[in-house]
Protein backbone atom coordinates (compact mmCIF):
# COMPACT_ATOMS: atom_id res chain seq x y z
CA UNK A 1 0.00 0.00 0.00
CA UNK A 2 1.51 3.56 -0.95
CA UNK A 3 0.80 6.57 1.31
CA UNK A 4 0.50 9.65 -1.38
CA UNK A 5 0.78 13.29 -1.26
CA UNK A 6 -1.82 14.38 -3.45
CA UNK A 7 -1.81 18.34 -4.65
CA UNK A 8 -4.79 18.88 -6.01
CA UNK A 9 -5.31 20.48 -9.31
CA UNK A 10 -6.46 23.99 -9.48
CA UNK A 11 -7.51 24.16 -12.66
CA UNK A 12 -7.10 22.79 -16.10
CA UNK A 13 -5.33 25.91 -18.24
CA UNK A 14 -2.03 24.98 -17.73
CA UNK A 15 -0.29 21.77 -15.94
CA UNK A 16 2.96 21.24 -15.15
CA UNK A 17 3.47 17.33 -13.84
CA UNK A 18 5.95 18.16 -10.62
CA UNK A 19 7.66 14.72 -8.62
CA UNK A 20 7.31 14.99 -5.41
CA UNK A 21 8.99 11.47 -3.08
CA UNK A 22 7.45 11.16 -0.04
CA UNK A 23 9.22 9.26 2.28
CA UNK A 24 7.51 7.00 4.85
CA UNK A 25 9.25 5.40 7.96
CA UNK A 26 8.23 1.64 9.07
CA UNK A 27 7.74 1.63 12.71
CA UNK A 28 9.00 -1.19 14.75
CA UNK A 29 11.37 -1.58 17.43
CA UNK A 30 13.66 1.59 16.37
CA UNK A 31 12.12 4.12 13.79
CA UNK A 32 14.20 3.68 10.63
CA UNK A 33 13.34 4.96 6.72
CA UNK A 34 12.40 1.50 4.71
CA UNK A 35 9.87 2.81 2.12
CA UNK A 36 9.45 5.44 -0.50
CA UNK A 37 6.09 6.19 -1.89
CA UNK A 38 6.02 8.39 -5.38
CA UNK A 39 3.23 10.25 -6.75
CA UNK A 40 2.95 13.02 -9.24
CA UNK A 41 1.39 15.87 -8.74
CA UNK A 42 -0.17 18.71 -11.11
CA UNK A 43 0.08 22.19 -10.16
CA UNK A 44 -2.14 24.31 -12.52
CA UNK A 45 -3.65 27.61 -12.63
CA UNK A 46 -7.38 28.47 -11.75
CA UNK A 47 -9.33 32.11 -11.80
CA UNK A 48 -11.98 31.56 -8.59
CA UNK A 49 -14.70 33.66 -7.67
CA UNK A 50 -15.95 33.77 -4.26
CA UNK A 51 -16.97 37.02 -2.60
CA UNK A 52 -15.07 40.07 -1.29
CA UNK A 53 -14.75 39.16 2.19
CA UNK A 54 -11.29 38.93 3.48
CA UNK A 55 -11.75 36.60 5.88
CA UNK A 56 -13.96 33.31 6.60
CA UNK A 57 -17.85 34.17 7.16
CA UNK A 58 -17.39 31.79 10.10
CA UNK A 59 -15.24 30.14 12.66
CA UNK A 60 -15.32 26.36 13.35
CA UNK A 61 -13.62 24.27 15.88
CA UNK A 62 -13.51 20.45 17.16
CA UNK A 63 -13.43 19.86 20.76
CA UNK A 64 -13.09 16.11 20.45
CA UNK A 65 -10.37 13.22 18.42
CA UNK A 66 -10.75 9.56 18.47
CA UNK A 67 -8.08 7.51 17.53
CA UNK A 68 -8.65 4.13 16.47
CA UNK A 69 -4.73 2.11 15.85
CA UNK A 70 -6.63 -0.70 14.07
CA UNK A 71 -4.97 -1.73 10.29
CA UNK A 72 -5.02 -4.87 8.12
CA UNK A 73 -8.19 -4.38 7.78
CA UNK A 74 -9.71 -5.26 3.94
CA UNK A 75 -12.55 -4.24 5.15
CA UNK A 76 -14.47 -2.18 7.92
CA UNK A 77 -18.05 -1.11 9.14
CA UNK A 78 -17.29 2.81 8.51
CA UNK A 79 -19.73 3.66 11.70
CA UNK A 80 -17.70 1.30 13.90
CA UNK A 81 -14.02 1.45 12.74
CA UNK A 82 -12.20 4.62 11.94
CA UNK A 83 -8.50 5.86 12.22
CA UNK A 84 -9.26 9.44 13.17
CA UNK A 85 -13.30 10.50 14.04
CA UNK A 86 -13.04 14.52 14.92
CA UNK A 87 -15.95 15.96 16.10
CA UNK A 88 -18.12 19.41 18.08
CA UNK A 89 -20.04 17.90 21.06
CA UNK A 90 -19.28 20.25 23.69
CA UNK A 91 -17.55 23.79 23.25
CA UNK A 92 -16.83 23.26 19.48
CA UNK A 93 -19.00 24.29 16.53
CA UNK A 94 -19.85 26.56 14.23
CA UNK A 95 -20.17 30.08 14.80
CA UNK A 96 -20.63 33.36 12.70
CA UNK A 97 -17.35 35.32 12.71
CA UNK A 98 -17.11 39.38 13.11
CA UNK A 99 -16.71 39.56 8.86
CA UNK A 100 -20.51 39.53 8.77
CA UNK A 101 -23.19 40.98 10.06
CA UNK A 102 -25.75 38.34 10.19
CA UNK A 103 -26.09 34.80 8.38
CA UNK A 104 -28.07 36.07 5.74
CA UNK A 105 -25.09 37.82 4.19
CA UNK A 106 -23.42 33.93 3.77
CA UNK A 107 -26.07 33.11 1.00
CA UNK A 108 -25.77 36.58 -0.57
CA UNK A 109 -22.50 35.53 -1.49
CA UNK A 110 -19.85 33.01 -3.22
CA UNK A 111 -19.04 31.62 0.69
CA UNK A 112 -22.12 29.95 0.24
CA UNK A 113 -20.36 27.37 -1.92
CA UNK A 114 -17.64 26.37 0.66
CA UNK A 115 -17.97 22.58 2.18
CA UNK A 116 -16.57 22.16 5.56
CA UNK A 117 -13.68 19.74 5.22
CA UNK A 118 -11.59 17.54 7.44
CA UNK A 119 -8.47 16.37 6.10
CA UNK A 120 -5.10 14.80 6.78
CA UNK A 121 -2.55 18.18 5.65
CA UNK A 122 0.99 18.71 5.06
CA UNK A 123 1.86 21.67 6.84
CA UNK A 124 4.06 23.51 4.27
CA UNK A 125 1.59 23.61 1.79
CA UNK A 126 -1.38 21.83 2.93
CA UNK A 127 -1.25 19.19 0.30
CA UNK A 128 -3.42 16.42 0.73
CA UNK A 129 -2.58 12.73 1.98
CA UNK A 130 -3.78 10.02 0.01
CA UNK A 131 -4.04 6.34 0.72
CA UNK A 132 -4.50 6.38 -3.11
CA UNK A 133 -3.70 7.76 -5.95
CA UNK A 134 -7.37 9.39 -6.14
CA UNK A 135 -8.85 10.64 -2.62
CA UNK A 136 -11.75 9.20 -1.22
CA UNK A 137 -14.33 10.77 0.67
CA UNK A 138 -14.79 8.55 3.98
CA UNK A 139 -10.99 7.53 3.87
CA UNK A 140 -9.02 10.25 2.88
CA UNK A 141 -11.31 13.11 3.68
CA UNK A 142 -14.32 13.94 5.17
CA UNK A 143 -17.11 16.85 4.43
CA UNK A 144 -18.86 18.10 7.15
CA UNK A 145 -22.55 19.19 7.63
CA UNK A 146 -24.02 21.15 4.61
CA UNK A 147 -22.33 23.56 2.44
CA UNK A 148 -22.20 26.88 4.22
CA UNK A 149 -25.12 28.65 2.05
CA UNK A 150 -27.12 25.80 2.81
CA UNK A 151 -30.86 27.34 4.12
CA UNK A 152 -30.58 25.03 6.95
CA UNK A 153 -27.43 26.06 8.25
CA UNK A 154 -28.44 29.84 7.36
CA UNK A 155 -31.78 29.56 9.86
CA UNK A 156 -29.75 27.46 12.66
CA UNK A 157 -26.53 30.05 12.16
CA UNK A 158 -29.05 32.66 12.72
CA UNK A 159 -31.31 31.08 15.60
CA UNK A 160 -27.91 31.08 17.53
CA UNK A 161 -27.81 32.57 21.02
CA UNK A 162 -24.59 34.40 21.81
CA UNK A 163 -22.09 32.12 22.52
CA UNK A 164 -23.41 29.37 20.94
CA UNK A 165 -22.02 27.17 18.36
CA UNK A 166 -24.26 24.83 15.72
CA UNK A 167 -22.74 20.63 16.14
CA UNK A 168 -26.36 19.64 14.35
CA UNK A 169 -27.83 20.67 11.05
CA UNK A 170 -31.44 18.31 9.93
CA UNK A 171 -29.52 16.91 6.46
CA UNK A 172 -30.85 13.88 4.35
CA UNK A 173 -27.67 12.65 4.26
CA UNK A 174 -27.13 11.03 7.51
CA UNK A 175 -22.91 11.59 7.09
CA UNK A 176 -23.59 14.91 7.38
CA UNK A 177 -26.14 15.87 9.81
CA UNK A 178 -23.59 16.59 12.49
CA UNK A 179 -20.61 18.47 12.98
CA UNK A 180 -18.37 15.43 12.79
CA UNK A 181 -15.44 13.53 10.30
CA UNK A 182 -13.58 10.46 9.92
CA UNK A 183 -10.81 8.95 7.74
CA UNK A 184 -9.66 5.95 7.43
CA UNK A 185 -6.38 4.10 7.15
CA UNK A 186 -7.00 0.92 7.75
CA UNK A 187 -6.14 -1.41 5.00
CA UNK A 188 -2.38 -2.16 6.38
CA UNK A 189 -0.23 -1.85 9.26
CA UNK A 190 2.56 0.30 7.05
CA UNK A 191 -0.11 2.59 5.91
CA UNK A 192 -1.47 3.43 9.47
CA UNK A 193 2.37 4.06 10.73
CA UNK A 194 2.94 5.94 7.79
CA UNK A 195 0.29 8.27 8.75
CA UNK A 196 1.46 8.18 12.93
CA UNK A 197 4.58 9.24 11.09
CA UNK A 198 3.49 12.41 8.65
CA UNK A 199 1.72 13.51 12.19
CA UNK A 200 4.98 12.88 14.65
CA UNK A 201 6.62 14.98 11.38
CA UNK A 202 4.35 17.85 11.85
CA UNK A 203 1.48 17.09 9.31
CA UNK A 204 -2.31 18.48 10.10
CA UNK A 205 -5.09 17.01 10.95
CA UNK A 206 -6.99 19.73 9.15
CA UNK A 207 -10.25 21.48 9.16
CA UNK A 208 -10.80 23.33 6.00
CA UNK A 209 -12.93 25.44 3.72
CA UNK A 210 -13.10 23.77 0.33
CA UNK A 211 -15.06 25.47 -2.47
CA UNK A 212 -17.49 22.64 -3.73
CA UNK A 213 -17.55 24.56 -7.23
CA UNK A 214 -14.26 24.17 -8.05
CA UNK A 215 -12.24 21.24 -10.69
CA UNK A 216 -11.49 19.97 -7.25
CA UNK A 217 -13.09 19.41 -4.05
CA UNK A 218 -10.15 18.58 -1.84
CA UNK A 219 -8.36 21.74 -2.42
CA UNK A 220 -8.75 24.42 1.16
CA UNK A 221 -9.66 27.73 0.28
CA UNK A 222 -7.49 30.78 1.67
CA UNK A 223 -7.37 34.65 1.67
CA UNK A 224 -6.69 34.75 -2.40
CA UNK A 225 -9.60 33.30 -3.54
CA UNK A 226 -11.87 35.61 -0.94
CA UNK A 227 -10.52 38.52 -3.40
CA UNK A 228 -12.51 40.84 -4.88
CA UNK A 229 -12.91 39.32 -8.79
CA UNK A 230 -12.82 41.94 -11.58
CA UNK A 231 -15.80 41.85 -13.77
CA UNK A 232 -15.30 43.69 -17.30
CA UNK A 233 -17.18 46.81 -18.75
CA UNK A 234 -19.61 46.83 -21.31
CA UNK A 235 -17.67 50.25 -22.72
CA UNK A 236 -14.36 48.45 -22.97
CA UNK A 237 -12.95 49.04 -26.58
CA UNK A 238 -9.59 48.05 -26.32
CA UNK A 239 -10.41 44.37 -26.95
CA UNK A 240 -8.26 43.73 -23.38
CA UNK A 241 -9.07 41.05 -21.35
CA UNK A 242 -10.46 41.47 -17.65
CA UNK A 243 -7.43 41.03 -14.87
CA UNK A 244 -7.12 38.17 -13.77
CA UNK A 245 -8.49 37.53 -10.00
CA UNK A 246 -5.74 36.38 -7.87
CA UNK A 247 -4.04 32.92 -8.99
CA UNK A 248 -4.91 30.44 -5.61
CA UNK A 249 -1.98 29.80 -3.35
CA UNK A 250 -2.65 26.97 -1.03
CA UNK A 251 0.28 28.09 1.60
CA UNK A 252 -2.48 30.33 3.30
CA UNK A 253 -5.40 28.89 3.97
CA UNK A 254 -8.65 29.62 6.35
CA UNK A 255 -9.59 27.06 9.10
CA UNK A 256 -7.84 24.98 12.15
CA UNK A 257 -5.44 22.44 12.50
CA UNK A 258 -4.54 19.86 14.92
CA UNK A 259 -0.88 19.13 15.87
CA UNK A 260 -0.71 15.44 17.27
CA UNK A 261 1.81 13.12 19.14
CA UNK A 262 1.64 9.29 19.92
CA UNK A 263 2.91 7.36 22.69
CA UNK A 264 3.05 3.26 23.39
CA UNK A 265 -0.27 2.07 24.86
CA UNK A 266 1.54 -0.24 27.22
CA UNK A 267 5.07 -1.39 27.58
CA UNK A 268 5.06 -4.80 25.44
CA UNK A 269 7.93 -5.34 23.95
CA UNK A 270 7.85 -4.02 20.18
CA UNK A 271 4.42 -2.44 20.44
CA UNK A 272 4.36 0.46 18.53
CA UNK A 273 3.21 4.19 19.53
CA UNK A 274 -0.80 3.37 18.84
CA UNK A 275 -2.37 6.22 21.66
CA UNK A 276 -2.87 9.60 21.27
CA UNK A 277 -0.70 11.69 24.05
CA UNK A 278 -0.74 15.19 22.70
CA UNK A 279 -2.99 17.56 20.69
CA UNK A 280 -1.96 21.41 19.46
CA UNK A 281 -4.61 22.91 17.86
CA UNK A 282 -3.45 25.78 14.93
CA UNK A 283 -4.51 28.75 13.40
CA UNK A 284 -4.01 27.53 9.78
CA UNK A 285 -3.04 31.06 8.50
CA UNK A 286 -1.69 32.35 11.43
CA UNK A 287 -0.01 29.22 12.34
CA UNK A 288 -0.55 30.60 16.27
CA UNK A 289 -1.67 28.00 18.79
CA UNK A 290 -5.42 28.19 19.85
CA UNK A 291 -7.06 26.54 22.69
CA UNK A 292 -5.99 23.81 25.08
CA UNK A 293 -6.13 19.91 24.94
CA UNK A 294 -5.85 17.06 26.84
CA UNK A 295 -5.59 13.24 26.27
CA UNK A 296 -6.27 11.21 29.93
CA UNK A 297 -4.94 8.36 30.65
CA UNK A 298 -7.86 6.76 31.87
CA UNK A 299 -9.66 7.55 28.21
CA UNK A 300 -7.10 4.84 26.41
CA UNK A 301 -8.61 1.58 25.59
CA UNK A 302 -7.43 -1.86 24.42
CA UNK A 303 -9.40 -3.37 21.46
CA UNK A 304 -10.20 -6.82 22.39
CA UNK A 305 -11.55 -8.93 19.65
CA UNK A 306 -14.83 -10.85 20.60
CA UNK A 307 -13.09 -14.42 20.50
CA UNK A 308 -10.53 -13.32 23.44
CA UNK A 309 -12.88 -11.90 25.58
CA UNK A 310 -14.22 -15.17 25.94
CA UNK A 311 -11.43 -17.36 25.72
CA UNK A 312 -10.34 -18.94 29.21
CA UNK A 313 -6.59 -20.10 30.04
CA UNK A 314 -5.78 -23.36 30.63
CA UNK A 315 -5.87 -22.26 34.31
CA UNK A 316 -9.41 -21.30 34.14
CA UNK A 317 -8.49 -17.77 34.32
CA UNK A 318 -9.68 -14.97 31.70
CA UNK A 319 -7.32 -14.88 28.12
CA UNK A 320 -8.01 -11.38 28.83
CA UNK A 321 -10.23 -9.10 31.32
CA UNK A 322 -12.35 -7.51 29.55
CA UNK A 323 -16.33 -7.35 29.92
CA UNK A 324 -19.14 -6.96 27.60
CA UNK A 325 -20.48 -4.18 29.82
CA UNK A 326 -23.74 -2.67 29.04
CA UNK A 327 -24.05 0.76 29.59
CA UNK A 328 -25.97 2.61 32.74
CA UNK A 329 -29.12 4.60 32.60
CA UNK A 330 -26.77 7.53 33.28
CA UNK A 331 -23.88 7.95 31.64
CA UNK A 332 -20.71 9.51 33.79
CA UNK A 333 -18.95 12.58 31.87
CA UNK A 334 -15.53 9.91 30.90
CA UNK A 335 -18.16 7.71 29.18
CA UNK A 336 -20.36 10.26 27.63
CA UNK A 337 -16.84 11.20 26.16
CA UNK A 338 -16.01 8.40 24.75
CA UNK A 339 -19.51 7.39 23.58
CA UNK A 340 -19.17 10.70 21.29
CA UNK A 341 -17.01 8.84 19.51
CA UNK A 342 -17.93 5.01 19.52
CA UNK A 343 -21.49 4.04 18.83
CA UNK A 344 -22.91 2.28 21.70
CA UNK A 345 -24.57 0.05 18.86
CA UNK A 346 -20.96 -0.40 17.70
CA UNK A 347 -19.26 -1.14 20.69
CA UNK A 348 -18.94 -2.38 24.43
CA UNK A 349 -16.82 -0.12 26.52
CA UNK A 350 -15.53 -1.54 30.10
CA UNK A 351 -14.31 1.80 31.79
CA UNK A 352 -13.07 -0.67 34.66
CA UNK A 353 -10.29 -2.28 32.80
CA UNK A 354 -10.25 0.34 30.07
CA UNK A 355 -10.64 -2.18 26.91
CA UNK A 356 -13.53 -1.99 24.18
CA UNK A 357 -14.92 -5.29 22.62
CA UNK A 358 -16.83 -4.48 18.88
CA UNK A 359 -20.47 -5.50 18.90
CA UNK A 360 -20.18 -6.88 15.19
CA UNK A 361 -19.01 -10.50 14.12
CA UNK A 362 -17.36 -9.45 10.69
CA UNK A 363 -13.68 -10.80 10.44
CA UNK A 364 -11.08 -8.76 11.33
CA UNK A 365 -12.06 -6.91 14.17
CA UNK A 366 -9.03 -4.45 14.16
CA UNK A 367 -6.36 -7.24 13.48
CA UNK A 368 -7.29 -8.72 10.19
CA UNK A 369 -5.85 -12.14 10.05
CA UNK A 370 -3.83 -12.17 12.98
CA UNK A 371 -5.12 -14.66 15.57
CA UNK A 372 -2.66 -14.11 18.74
CA UNK A 373 -2.40 -10.81 20.37
CA UNK A 374 -0.16 -9.54 23.12
CA UNK A 375 -2.61 -7.90 25.51
CA UNK A 376 -0.72 -7.55 28.12
CA UNK A 377 2.85 -6.49 28.64
CA UNK A 378 4.97 -9.22 27.02
CA UNK A 379 7.05 -9.55 23.67
CA UNK A 380 4.87 -8.77 20.65
CA UNK A 381 5.43 -8.43 17.19
CA UNK A 382 5.65 -11.02 13.96
CA UNK A 383 3.50 -13.92 15.16
CA UNK A 384 2.44 -12.16 18.09
CA UNK A 385 0.40 -9.36 16.64
CA UNK A 386 0.86 -6.36 19.43
CA UNK A 387 -2.35 -4.65 20.86
CA UNK A 388 -4.14 -1.97 19.45
CA UNK A 389 -5.77 1.01 21.29
CA UNK A 390 -8.60 3.50 20.83
CA UNK A 391 -7.52 6.29 22.75
CA UNK A 392 -9.64 10.28 23.04
CA UNK A 393 -8.48 13.67 23.35
CA UNK A 394 -10.66 16.30 24.47
CA UNK A 395 -10.60 20.14 24.09
CA UNK A 396 -10.50 22.04 27.54
CA UNK A 397 -10.77 25.67 26.79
Amino acid sequence: MRFMARKISQGTSVKRPIMIVLCLSLLSIMLSYQNCAESSLDESEEVETFSSFSETAVNAKFDTLGYMSCSDMAEADPSAYFSFRAGAYDNGGLELSNTVASASDISASNQQNLQMQFSLRRASDFVLFSAQATPAEGRDFANIMPLLGDAKVIERLSQLESGERLKYVPNSNLARQRFEGSLSFLNSEFLAQSVRTELRNGAYLALTFNDSTGESATRPAGPADLAAVPTPTEDSTDGASPAAAPVVSNKEVFGTGLKVTFKQGNTAQGNATRVLASVQEEDLRAKNPQGQWTCPADMVFKIVRQIDADAVKSNGQPYVNCNRETDPAILDDKLKKVRRVLRVEDWWVDMTNQCIIPKTGKAGQCYGNQTDIEYANGSCGGAKACAHFFSVCIKTS
